[in-house]
């Protein structure tokens, strides 16, 4: 049901004044409390957000005190979107016209909080030069949430129309402001970056409803390394467990990455300018001792679905990155057909191998985003550089 704020009513005729001043007294008083009462009132369903409002493929849901949350078909996005490009900004707040909203005046409000739920395309979507996805992944369901202006360095997967409970699968950031930080997990559903200005994005996946997959429910667990003596840092799962993400952040230093290593992850940091002296030696030493920058590394690790389903995944990686419009290098890579795409990193091909001592990575790195290449296809992983040096790396599951 959409709910109008613009009241409807009847015309209302005016009764002729009374001439007891007490009474008019009275009726002031009451008037004066009535239209109180009603702009509070009002206030609260509107600012509060205590109404639903849907509008053919995006939904606008609002409960409470809980932010605006804008959900939307990825297929009903214009081709090839740049992430923070003018274009992408003018599609979102298309949405949130769509949706009921002053798109300007949210923009204007930094106190706003207002998410954006992207639903992959439908299961007959096609691998580019591909045929029809086969029936594995036919099983899986996924999102990816983000923010594009105010509070984008935090995330968490909630239920959402199609996908009511959701698991978080990845955890990725992009900056092109300034110095990445990467992104960690908060909780079992949350994602986020130290830095402000990282745009997060949650990765969020359940098996389908209405398939025989749809009790094939995986419980993730997160193990992590911290190293604050050497760039590289590396945690994988164990057991039958899967590998379903990477994620990695650093505090104090650039970000070499983080990389799917078949069953672990790996994460790398360059020198920050305190680590770095005259020559190399002593900034081994400087190493040695301890440096205040500290490398985060953890992997999300699935445990196999009690129901007799198999979780199956596999990284697959760019080889290439190419000069774009914007004057950056970027990498894709995209699943193969019978795959959905569970998480999505970005490295920079030769510093990430660089763990023998702290150095400089030489190449600045800017994060990994999720985009939809042309309707009707499956989504990209796309990481981004100010080098050729940039790679992506996805990691791809499917129910069997």
């Amino acid at each position: 049901m959409i709910y109008d704020s613009k009241p409807s009513y009847d015309a209302i005729s005016i009764p002729t004044k009374s001439t007891n001043t007490f009474d008019n007294l009275t009726r002031n008083v009451l008037t004066t409390i009535f239209a109180v009462l009603t702009f509070v009132a009002t206030g609260y369903f509107l600012y509060s957000g205590f109404f639903v409002v849907n509008s053919g493929s995006v939904s606008r849901i609002r409960l409470s005190s809980e932010p605006i949350i804008i959900e939307f078909d990825m297929d009903d996005a214009s081709d090839s979107l740049v992430p923070l490009s003018e274009s992408w900004l003018k599609f979102h707040d298309e949405l949130l016209e769509n949706a009921g909203y002053d798109a300007a005046e949210l923009n204007a409000n930094p106190s706003v909080d207002v998410s954006f739920i992207a639903y992959d395309p439908p299961i007959e979507a096609q691998v580019i030069g591909g045929s029809n996805q086969n029936r594995p992944s036919r099983g899986i369901t996924c999102y990816t949430k983000y923010s594009v202006r105010g509070n984008t360095n935090a995330q968490k997967c909630l239920g959402a129309g199609k996908i009511v409970n959701s698991i978080r699968t990845g955890c990725s950031s992009l900056n092109f402001k300034s110095e990445l930080s990467g992104v960690i997990t908060v909780g079992t559903t949350g994602c986020e970056s130290p830095n402000p200005k990282d745009m997060v994005t949650a990765r969020c996946c359940q098996p389908t409803p209405g398939t025989e997959f749809e009790n094939a429910a995986w419980v993730v667990t997160t193990p992590e390394v911290t190293n604050k003596t050497t760039p590289c840092a590396a945690v994988g799962c164990v057991g039958n467990q899967d590998l379903v993400g990477c994620y990695g952040k650093v505090a104090g230093a650039p970000i070499g990455g983080v990389q799917n290593d078949g069953n672990k992850c790996r994460a790398q940091r360059g020198a920050a300018p305190y680590d770095v002296e005259a020559d190399e030696s002593s900034a081994s030493m400087q190493a040695d001792s301890g440096s205040s920058s500290e490398l985060l590394v953890g992997a999300l690790c699935a445990d196999q679905p009690q129901d007799g389903h198999t979780l199956k995944c596999q990284k697959t990686e760019s080889l290439s990155a190419e000069l774009n419009d914007d004057g950056k290098y970027v990498s894709t890579v995209q699943c193969d057909q019978g795959a959905v795409m569970f998480d999505c990193n970005s490295f920079l091909r030769g510093p990430i191998d660089s763990c023998a001592a702290l150095s400089a990575n030489g190449h600045k790195l800017f994060g990994e985003n999720y985009r939809l290449v042309r309707r009707r296809s499956k989504i990209y992983c796309d990481a981004f550089g100010d080098s050729q040096a940039v790679r992506a790396g996805a990691t791809c599951c499917e129910l069997s």
